[in-house]
């Protein structure tokens, strides 16, 4: 797959989908990159380089807290809470809700992303009795997955028969399942770029 050419948000857009559309990455990870460079911190060192506003910030910290990945210490009279980084889970950015249990969302997907590794070449069917995930979720995330150059048609459905598809190797970027986000951006979190559009 050619290298990604990032796209720019449109005028206005601050979701973490249209900053990883400008090419900076997703907020939360940029976040985490940061807490785990600075294992011990005030929130502003860290949201302050992803771009994030207090309260979302916050609002992450609270669930890594949660989920023992941070210890926080001290705030209140005017002086910010100190954080430190507890428990290391590794590079990839951890995804806990505010009780600190991981967030199952997007787990068809990752699952359906391996089973096309497995498979190479499959059916909408095939990912859904191999993964789980619906027929419905398969078809629209590879239809994105198509537009971004991670599968290929292997032969067009007609006449009632399916469609197969391959997956193309040489866009494997690691393990992580490319990311469909809100505003309709394909986001590879493995190597952090916007993979389509791009701007060409």
């Amino acid at each position: 797959m050619a290298p990604a050419m990032l796209i720019k948000p449109a005028a206005g857009q601050k979701s973490p989908a249209a900053m990883a559309a400008a090419g900076r990455g997703m907020p939360r990870d940029i976040m985490w990159a940061k807490i785990r460079e600075l294992r011990a911190f005030v929130l502003e060192d860290v949201a302050a380089p992803a771009r994030l506003d207090p309260t979302s910030a916050r609002h992450y910290a609270n669930c890594l807290v949660a989920a023992g990945i941070l210890s926080v210490h001290g705030g209140g009279k005017g002086q910010p809470a100190r954080y430190e980084l507890a428990n290391d889970p590794g590079r990839r950015t951890p995804r806990v809700d505010v009780d600190g249990n991981p967030v199952q969302q997007g787990s068809a997907r990752a699952a359906a992303w391996r089973a096309m590794r497995s498979l190479k070449v499959f059916s909408i069917r095939d990912l859904h009795v191999t993964s789980g995930i619906s027929e419905v979720d398969a078809k629209s995330y590879l239809k994105y997955l198509v537009k971004a150059g991670y599968v290929a048609f292997r032969v067009k459905g007609a006449g009632g028969k399916p469609s197969t598809y391959r997956l193309v190797e040489a866009a494997w970027r690691g393990p992580l399942p490319p990311q469909v986000t809100r505003i309709k951006v394909v986001y590879d979190p493995n190597i952090r770029e916007v993979t389509w559009p791009r701007a060409d």
